[in-house]
């Protein structure tokens, strides 16, 4: 049996086809292969089928591969799980009508894996009456037109009824066709209903399932119509309801007629060892099969065949028989694996996989080609000596000329095949060129053409076909400035320009004299550069060279260089001084292809617009330009060729997988012809190709999400993965890892992609090609998942999958939990309300009873005011007799009355006061602006208090406090103003003393402050540590009770952990602020050195439960010191630099990382370090992957609990999640600025709340 399986599956064919299945190609297709290294279980595949969801699956000798363009899963037997393989070794793949695979084996029988379910269903002795296929080989599987599963095995044919699950042998439901049950059935199908073709080692049967009828058809010697071989190994019905039929030696044609002849397809003619072979084939190990071996054969949609042989593939075209081969080439990657081909099948997105016996998969995109592709191997009409194109030229004539390096020229006649080779040869007698580069080619208006190599210029005469040579002469001014030529131009004078290596020429065809230009240091009227790249004539006369240094435009008439360069901070300056080409489109434009971006000038008006990648340039390097019928240019770079349309401002871009010699090509390689094809070379060869008639692929893929994960872990579902609709969570189920596929296998690393998942975020993130999306710490509620993704063409499907995800919340998070509340408020409310009317009727009664009580009181109010009024003549004697100093003034503010208080403080009597001092209040008073504190007080009929100094009569100084009152009449106009002063020089030297304590106590806290430094680490450690960081400290007092912590810590070596160096950082917030707040972050700091940096400690959680442990050691928090219940909050964390893993634990302050736009939030625990906080109590440890350029920040309160805005309410943590996230991609050093400058602006004019600290750093 073993045997037999090699025969089919292994052994190699030594004899060849006919001489009508060999031959040349002109252009064979590349292709595209994976093995084992690719992630394929095993090199040997033996069959490929496709399922409905649009997986490809490859049957090997180790496991069942499942492929979506992307990673191979693979499924094999695994002892004891009767839902997995009963073998590895596959033998056969089958497709059925529901999409479920069936799966031969060599010594396991047969399954078939249910994909809904995504498990084997095996069928040996399920049912009473079942044929226990087991230990028998299976060669092919088929199901005909009434669901019958047919199954040809090493002991002959059997049919499976999936109903019943019994499976019997053909002789016992048709004794007719007993000879099927005791040989080897290798190939199976159905052509019309109830008509069976059955393949064999002893030749074709032709079952009858109606009528019990068989035939045999056979080899007959001498007989070109009998069948070429006897043993039939595949069979396949063409779209022309055709039946092919490969064997072991050979191709055959059922032509239907009364005797139902064959034509064949074999390589060679008959002979007696032939003949014996075909008719006494005996399976061992020892048998040989033929180049001309059939094993397998599809159908492209035009019609053609391809077929799987011993030797390589064959594209066969069945209406006039004719053929290419395509075979394994050892030193062309793009060739087919191998030779030994088992398996081919078509994909529904047209590409062709091909199966080998012996080095795995190979691909063809068998859409039609946007590129055609020459070059030194293949058989091309240019027969490239060399594949390093350099120059390519049409000449007036339509002869093609295509300058390569080391190769020459070469020159194809238009309209014929014909090709000459110009290279450099030993003779002189101008039929040669002078050197074998040629960097540089142009006809001119006289019909000569010119090629420039690096020994000089070539002028050939069409006429005579023969060289004329220019070259440097050093002591000859008027010949050319240098041998090595890069560009050749004719402008509308007729003069030829010239660029080199080491300046710029002008020959003049009449005096045949070479003008040279230079650059000369230090003068600005020269070419930025001698190096000259390119070289082209504008609308209106005037030369623009492009150099390595910049852009020169010459006005030949005035002999004057003007200069375009790059200039820094200029967007609308030159690109780049790298100038490697120049093109002028139909309007007029120069276009300026440079290193570092392409460039649009209007020669008009010198205006620049640049166009670089993030504009939708596959490359900034610019090679080539020319300009198709349609305005287009088209573009050559560094990473494939760019369609461009610059009206629209649309690109379009294309690389080697839609058939570019490579990604680079090279400067000035490139043609625009009469006809309308474009050429382009590049280092690999030579694309052609016209642009009215590149297709593209417009295949909707379909869309599937390949890999969950749940909190890091694979999703585990009775379901398929790419078959879940909804997925039910709990609120600690809150980290999801998407990874999603587009089934276009023409190119996958081209498909794009989309997500969104709503509920989280609004926008639809489209990723390019990276087809995965995490997403961490999702709140409790309702998702939906999204994916879209395009061909390798860019064209989208809309109708992407999606995934409902429901995070259930904690209890108090739910309906009901609200409900509960809202109730038990309502009913507080409600009694409220009650208990509160009740009390109102109480407090109405009582007040009825006091408006009364109230009446009869102000009756005798009335009177009391009254006698008030005699009493105020009393009072003014008080003003006279009182200490303070009163003075009256009318309303222009003249002196009328002092009282003797006022002679008691300064000594004077009122004469002696208005002759010393002044009449006025205004000329005696200390204050400067007593004017406007008396209008002041006048219009807005208000006392006023202000403090001035005076002097008494024995000029002794006071510090007196004055207060100023307005008398107005009833009609509001100032009467009179009172001037009370007291003598307040007592109070102001003790608050002098006061001011110098504080003065004292402040200048100790500086000091503090200065301690509080010296502890904090340098900023510089930290901006060293990392790629990018920032540390943004803004304490509220002088010393601060926030504080920040960091160092680099080497984890302790064990036997099984190697030493690794871990950064570790923490920002700190301490109960307070201040003096109390400080002293807190000393403690702090100096339990984290000890934990970390003296214990070695890096797991954040334990740091904090040993700092919370400490915290209540330092400060005795136990039973007998209740009321020390300080403490503090931070986040801490630990970066693994090894394999950047970040852990993480926090004390209520939360973890941010920013990653594309997306702001990732880790939540610590909910209780603090210290304060109310057990000693022992546990703090979780967070660990996450970051990606190269995530930025992570830690952060206190203080942020986001500033006063301010507008209502001067809390800037709150959105607004500050909100702001980061805008300035997530400018360089945090900067960041540090626009984060105080938010805070500054938000806290406005109030003071700052508290103390405020934000560390951000990227890794």
């Amino acid at each position: 049996m073993y045997f037999l399986f090699l025969l089919l599956f292994l052994v190699p064919v030594n004899s060849a086809f006919p001489q009508k299945f060999t031959g040349n190609f002109y252009s064979p297709p590349k292709f595209t292969n994976f093995s084992m290294k690719d992630g394929l279980s095993m090199n040997p595949v033996i069959a490929i089928a496709q399922d409905k969801k649009g997986f490809l699956w490859f049957a090997t000798q180790d496991g069942l591969n499942r492929f979506d363009g992307y990673t191979f899963v693979v499924h094999k037997n695994k002892i004891g799980d009767s839902t997995t393989l009963s073998d590895n070794l596959l033998t056969t793949l089958f497709m059925d009508k529901t999409s479920n695979i069936w799966v031969g084996t060599l010594n396991g029988g047969i399954q078939y894996f249910d994909i809904s379910q995504e498990k084997f269903i095996r069928y040996s002795l399920l049912k009473k009456g079942a044929v226990d296929l087991t230990p028998k080989t299976v060669w092919q599987v088929y199901e005909d037109s009434d669901g019958f599963m047919w199954i040809g095995t090493i002991s002959g044919l059997y049919r499976l009824d999936r109903k019943s699950g019994s499976i019997l042998s053909i002789k016992d439901i048709y004794p007719s066709f007993s000879l099927l049950s005791k040989i080897d059935v290798i190939s199976i199908i159905e052509t019309t209903p109830g008509i069976l073709w059955a393949g064999s080692d002893t030749g074709l049967f032709r079952l009858n399932l109606h009528t019990g009828e068989i035939k045999l058809w056979t080899y007959q010697p001498g007989d070109t119509t009998s069948l070429s071989d006897n043993l039939v190994l595949s069979l396949f019905q063409d779209k022309d309801k055709k039946l092919w039929v490969g064997t072991a030696d050979g191709l055959n044609l059922f032509v239907e007629n009364e005797k139902m002849k064959t034509v064949r397809f074999t390589h060679e003619k008959e002979s007696s060892d032939k003949i014996k072979s075909r008719t006494k084939r005996k399976y061992s190990i020892f048998d040989t099969f033929e180049p001309s071996t059939v094993r397998s054969i599809t159908q492209t949609d035009s019609g053609t065949l391809w077929l799987a042989t011993d030797y390589g593939l064959i594209q066969f075209n069945p209406y006039d028989f004719s053929f290419k081969r395509h075979i394994h080439e050892l030193s062309q990657p793009n060739s087919i694996n191998s030779d030994l081909m088992r398996s081919v099948f078509i994909d529904n997105s047209k590409n062709l996989w091909a199966g080998s016996i012996s080095a795995g998969i190979s691909k063809l995109d068998l859409k039609p080609k946007k590129f055609e592709h020459f070059e030194k191997r293949l058989n091309n009409p240019f027969r490239f000596t060399e594949d390093y194109v350099r120059s390519i030229l049409e000449d007036s004539k339509g002869n093609l000329w295509i300058g390569t390096v080391l190769g020459g020229a070469i020159f194809q006649e238009a309209g014929t095949s014909y090709i000459t080779h110009f290279l450099k040869k030993d003779f002189s007698d101008g039929t040669s060129i002078n050197n074998n580069n040629v960097w540089a080619m142009y006809e001119d208006k006289a019909g000569y053409v010119w090629l420039g190599t690096t020994m000089g210029l070539n002028r050939f005469d069409p006429e005579n076909r023969k060289f004329s040579y220019f070259e440097n002469d050093p002591s000859n001014p008027f010949t050319i400035s240098n041998n090595s030529i890069r560009c050749i131009f004719e402008d509308s004078r007729n003069n030829l320009w010239i660029g080199t290596e080491n300046g710029l020429d002008k020959y003049d065809p009449e005096t045949k004299k070479f003008t040279r230009f230079f650059r000369i240091i230090n003068i600005s009227n020269t070419l930025c550069d001698n190096f000259v790249w390119k070289v082209i004539e504008d609308n209106n006369g005037f030369m623009w060279i492009g150099t390595n240094n910049g852009l020169n435009k010459y006005d030949v008439l005035k002999d004057t260089f003007y200069t375009f360069k790059n200039i820094p901070n200029d967007t609308l300056s030159l690109s780049n001084n790298g100038i490697r080409t120049l093109y002028k489109d139909k309007r007029g434009y120069i276009w300026v292809g440079t290193q570092v971006g392409l460039n649009q000038i209007d020669p008009e008006t010198g205006k620049n617009h640049p166009y670089y990648e993030k504009d939708g340039l596959p490359n900034n390097f610019i090679y080539c330009i020319t300009e198709d019928s349609k305005n287009n240019l088209w573009i050559s770079t560094n990473k494939g060729l760019c369609r461009f349309d610059p009206t629209a401002f649309k690109f379009k871009n294309y690389d080697v997988d839609d058939g570019l010699q490579d990604f680079e090509f090279n400067t000035n390689a490139c043609c625009n012809t009469r006809s309308g094809f474009m050429f382009f070379g590049g280092p690999n060869g030579l694309n052609r190709f016209y642009p009215d008639k590149i297709t593209e692929n417009f295949f909707v893929p379909p869309v599937l999400i390949t890999d969950i994960q749940l909190m890091n872990k694979p999703l585990r579902k009775k379901t398929p993965l790419t078959d879940i609709r909804e997925l039910n969570l709990t609120y600690k189920e809150n980290i999801l890892f998407f990874e999603f596929s587009s089934l276009d296998f023409t190119s996958p690393t081209k498909n794009k992609y989309a997500y969104i998942m709503e509920g989280f975020n609004n926008e639809w993130i489209y990723s390019g090609n990276r087809r995965s999306v995490n997403y961490t710490n999702l709140n409790p509620g309702e998702y939906t998942f999204r994916v879209r993704a395009t061909n390798s063409d860019g064209y989208w499907n809309p109708e992407g999958p999606s995934l409902i995800i429901i995070i259930t919340p904690p209890f108090w998070k739910t309906n009901w939990f609200y409900l509960i509340c809202i109730v038990t408020t309502a009913v507080f409310i409600y009694s409220y309300i009650k208990w509160r009317e009740r009390n109102l009727k109480v407090e109405k009664r009582i007040l009825e009873e006091k408006v009364g009580e109230r009446t009869s009181e102000l009756q005798q109010e009335k009177k009391k005011i009254e006698a008030i009024n005699k009493e105020l003549e009393k009072l003014s004697i008080v003003a006279r007799e009182t200490y303070n100093s009163v003075m009256i003034m009318d309303s222009q503010g003249e002196i009328e009355w002092v009282n003797e208080g006022f002679t008691r403080l300064f000594g004077y009597s009122l004469e002696e006061y208005k002759m010393v001092k002044g009449k006025t209040l205004y000329e005696v008073s200390g204050h400067t602006n007593i004017r406007e504190l008396v209008k002041k007080c006048s219009e807005e009929k208000t006392s006023l208090i202000y403090e001035s100094v005076n002097f008494s009569k024995d000029n002794k100084s006071y510090y007196i406090q004055s207060t100023l009152t307005p008398i107005t009449d009833e009609n509001g106009k100032l009467k009179k103003i009172v001037v009370i002063d007291t003598d307040i020089t007592e109070s102001k030297k003790n608050e002098e003393i006061i001011k110098e304590k504080n003065r004292d106590i402040t200048d100790s806290i500086t000091y503090a402050k200065n301690i509080q430094e010296a502890i904090l680490p340098q900023k510089t450690f930290i901006y060293n540590s990392f790629p990018e960081a920032f540390v943004l400290f803004k304490p509220k007092d002088i010393v601060s009770g926030d504080f920040y912590w960091f160092n680099h810590v080497k984890n302790s070596q064990t036997e099984n952990l190697p030493v690794n160096d871990f950064k570790v950082v923490a920002a700190v917030d301490c109960t307070g602020h201040g003096v109390p707040g400080a002293f807190m972050s000393m403690i702090g700091n100096d339990l984290l050195n000890q934990i970390i940096i003296e214990n070695k400690n890096i797991d954040p959680g334990k740091i904090l439960s040993l700092l919370n442990d400490g915290i209540h050691r330092a400060l005795k928090q136990n039973e007998k010191a209740k009321h020390l219940r300080d403490g503090m909050d931070l986040c801490l964390c630990c970066l693994d630099t090894s394999c950047n893993e970040l852990s993480f634990a926090g004390a209520v302050r939360p973890l941010w990382i920013l990653r594309n736009n997306e702001l990732i939030e880790i939540k610590g625990d909910r209780y603090s370090i210290g304060g109310f906080t057990d000693p022992g109590s546990p703090f979780t440890t967070h660990k996450v992957l970051l990606n190269p350029g995530d930025c992570v920040y830690l952060f206190s309160d203080g942020f986001a609990d500033q006063l301010g805005g507008k209502n001067n309410k809390k800037l709150l943590t959105k607004n500050f999640k909100s702001h980061l996230i805008s300035i997530q991609s400018v360089p945090l050093r900067e960041q540090e600025q626009l984060l105080l400058q938010f805070f500054d602006d938000w806290k406005g004019k109030e003071v700052q709340t508290d103390d405020c600290m934000v560390i951000g750093f990227k890794v």
